[in-house]
């Protein structure tokens, strides 16, 4: 039982230590809010944020995250265009 514990811990450990978030989200504040109270409860978890869709698209291809907060009403790319690129 004891082993089973420690290998469920090592397992979620790595996958913590392996899961990446991107934050798309014009407004600076929220953007960085999030992601301090994301490192806060998850410490290793990697975060990337950026303002724009365009520079999104492009930290998806490059960082591979798992999840993604986007902001639905961004300035430079709508929604659905988004969701077509990526």
């Amino acid at each position: 039982m004891f082993t089973l514990f420690i290998m469920l811990f090592f397992f979620s450990k790595v996958m913590m230590d392996m899961f990446k978030i991107l934050i798309i989200d014009s407004n600076t504040h929220f953007r960085e809010s999030l992601a301090k109270s994301l490192c806060a409860r998850f410490p290793d978890v990697k975060i990337q944020k950026t303002g724009t869709g365009t520079e999104g698209l492009c930290k998806i291809d490059a960082f591979a995250p798992h999840l993604i907060f986007f902001d639905i009403h961004l300035p430079d790319i709508s929604s659905f265009d988004f969701r077509c690129h990526s």
